[in-house]
């Protein structure tokens, strides 16, 4: 599977605050998303009703990455755990602040 060659239906995240025991959830803003072939990456912008921020999805082999404008430096790459189903994916990254849950429904 390449990243950049899925047709994305939906993309919604779950984002935890460890700390302060808060999740918030975030969904796909319509029409951004953008692949790129030549770096196989996924490019998207996620909203709640109070913000909204850019994700970039890069795929390295049979690794997954992201980096996010959402984070204090936004070129900075975070590794992803991810599982893979029928029609969709699950990416997630988890540190001793944040445990971040990227679900990707798509069609192949």
């Amino acid at each position: 599977m390449n990243i950049s060659e899925i047709d994305v239906e939906d993309i919604v995240c779950f984002w935890g605050n460890i700390e302060d025991n808060e999740l918030y959830k975030y969904t796909i803003v319509d029409g951004s998303t953008n692949k790129n072939a030549r770096h196989k990456s996924l490019r998207f912008s996620l909203k709640n009703a109070d913000e909204t921020f850019e994700v970039v999805i890069k795929q390295i082999g049979n690794s997954f990455i992201f980096k996010s404008d959402a984070h204090d430096d936004p070129e900075e790459e975070f590794k992803l755990y991810f599982f893979q189903g029928e029609k969709e994916l699950i990416l997630v990254y988890s540190d001793q602040e944040e445990q971040i849950y990227f679900h990707i429904s798509y069609d192949i």
